[in-house]
């Protein structure tokens, strides 16, 4: 059993998009004010540092007197916060979260210990003595950024140290400061961003709302309003697909009226000559009347047969294109009339040999080529001659139907492509056969004339077909044998007077 497919809400795609957009930026801009808050917190550590243990070592200097053995006492212990009881020990506890993580060594330059800020300091120097400017320690897992400082005059050396932990803790408070108003806004901003998508996309309910409120048979183009740009494409695609849903239903009603009407008279003269058959007093009158019914009935077959490929050619017909052997086509619906024009006494003379390929539907160019032979044998003249001419004429294939019958006057040939038209005086025929032809011909991106037959009588109909990449080069249809298809006769073919090149309609591709 098929999932049906999820239904993916633009509203909430565009919020997503949003949203997921200004996060990441938060994030990135969160990120780099991090890293660059420790940077810049640590230039200003460090300046802090060199600024308290220049002080360090200035008060140590004047404290220290002329004796490097006298501790240091007094002042310095009280001026850096720190005890003066004893120079190891510790200073006494701070309010100030801060205020301890800075701590100092004195040292003289023979080694001794002076003076040391807290008992947490080894006794040892954490750097090696001699050495000078800041490094970075670590003492029992803690650690350390120190900054080395000596007064040669002197004679000491002051280590002074600061825990690096409150660099990071600091910069991780201004991120977090940062952060938690970002994540409380956040909410708003979604709130806000859903107002502004639902605005942005009430076009596209306005006309959702406009398309739903029409009746079935109700094709118009939209109404002209101002809208968006990014909704013109849409609304233009609309008013196509309306405007050609339009003359669809157009074409399918006139279709069906006409379909009505030329179905309505066979209809009336079957049913009228099956009364006459079972009112009928003497057996021949019974076998004409049901002879009638027999040929009314293979008339509207054919009819319906005309209707049913009429139709078939109003949806996309140019699907399922393939090269197909006109030629192979050709001899295939000579072979099915063969009957037909023999009980006529009618040939056919067929000129061109070898493989003419075209690019088509080999059923529809089949109907084609059927409907052509089926005018020309029902319509040519009794024991005349049906020539067919298959031939390439640049990169176009040129087919050639030609009978010597009544032909079609010159004020007609326009209007016989039109559904269900007959000519005066000639009866018998559906209409449809030339529509038919004319249609297929469109189909194809080719072209169909109409002329006079040979010595000007009959009729010539001239049909020209885009080629298929893989024909062959051009061939003369007038320089080809000719062969007789017709079991009782044969004659040579030659082209007759007025015969000439097949003539495209104005309105026709080149």
């Amino acid at each position: 059993m098929s999932r049906a497919p999820r239904v993916v809400s633009i509203r909430a795609r565009l919020l997503l998009l949003l949203l997921g957009a200004t996060v990441l930026c938060w994030l990135v801009a969160i990120t780099w004010s991090y890293v660059d808050a420790r940077r810049e917190l640590a230039e200003l550590f460090d300046a802090q540092l060199a600024q308290a243990g220049r002080i360090v070592l200035e008060r140590a200097a004047d404290e220290l007197g002329e004796d490097h053995g006298v501790e240091l006492e007094g002042e310095l212990g009280d001026e850096l916060g720190h005890t003066r009881e004893h120079p190891i020990e510790e200073s006494p506890g701070s309010d100030h979260r801060y205020e301890q993580s800075l701590h100092f060594q004195i040292w003289s330059v023979d080694g001794r210990l002076l003076y040391q800020s807290t008992r947490d300091l080894p006794r040892d120097p954490i750097v090696p003595l001699g050495a000078r400017g800041f490094f970075d320690r670590e003492l029992d897992g803690t650690r350390w950024r120190v900054l080395v400082l000596a007064d040669p005059d002197e004679g000491i050396e002051a280590q002074i140290c600061q825990r690096a932990d409150l660099r990071a803790s600091l910069a991780a408070t201004v991120a977090r400061n940062m952060l938690v108003p970002m994540g409380i806004a956040l909410p708003v901003l979604g709130l806000l961003l859903w107002l502004a998508t639902t605005a942005g996309i009430r076009p596209l309910h306005h006309l959702a709302t406009e398309l739903s409120k029409r009746r079935v048979d109700d094709v118009a183009p939209l109404a002209a309003e101002p809208r968006p740009s990014e909704l013109a494409p849409l609304a233009g695609a609309l008013d196509g697909l309306l405007e050609r849903l339009r003359r669809r239903l157009e074409l399918e009603r006139g279709f069906t009226a006409d379909a009505a009407h030329e179905l309505r008279t066979p209809l009336a003269a079957l049913k009228t000559q099956a009364q006459v058959a079972l009112g009928a007093r003497t057996p021949e009158e019974r076998a004409h009347a049901l002879g009638q019914v027999v040929r009314g009935t293979d008339r509207l077959t054919h009819l319906v047969r005309q209707l049913l490929t009429l139709a078939r050619l109003e949806p996309d017909a140019a699907q399922g294109f393939e090269e197909v052997d006109l030629g192979m086509v050709i001899d295939e619906q000579l072979a099915a009339l063969a009957q037909e024009a023999t009980a006529r006494g009618m040939r056919f003379v067929r000129e061109g040999s070898g493989t003419i390929l075209v690019s088509g539907n080999r059923p529809l160019l089949a109907t084609l080529v059927a409907n052509l032979l089926e005018n020309a044998v029902r319509h040519g003249r009794q024991g005349g001659e049906v020539r067919i001419e298959l031939g390439r004429e640049g990169d176009r294939v040129a087919l050639r139907v030609v009978d010597d019958g009544q032909g079609i006057p010159e004020a007609e040939r326009e209007r016989v492509f039109d559904r269900f038209h007959r000519l005066p005086g000639r009866g018998g025929g559906s209409g449809l056969g030339l529509s038919i032809v004319a249609r297929i011909v469109e189909v194809h991106g080719g072209s169909i004339t109409l002329g006079n037959g040979p010595q000007g009588r009959g009729l010539e109909v001239g049909i020209r077909l885009p080629g298929a990449v893989a024909s062959p080069g051009p061939v003369d249809p007038g320089s080809l044998p000719s062969r007789g298809l017709d079991p009782l006769a044969r004659g040579s073919g030659r082209p007759g007077d007025g015969e000439g090149p097949v003539r495209p309609r104005p309105d026709a591709p080149p």
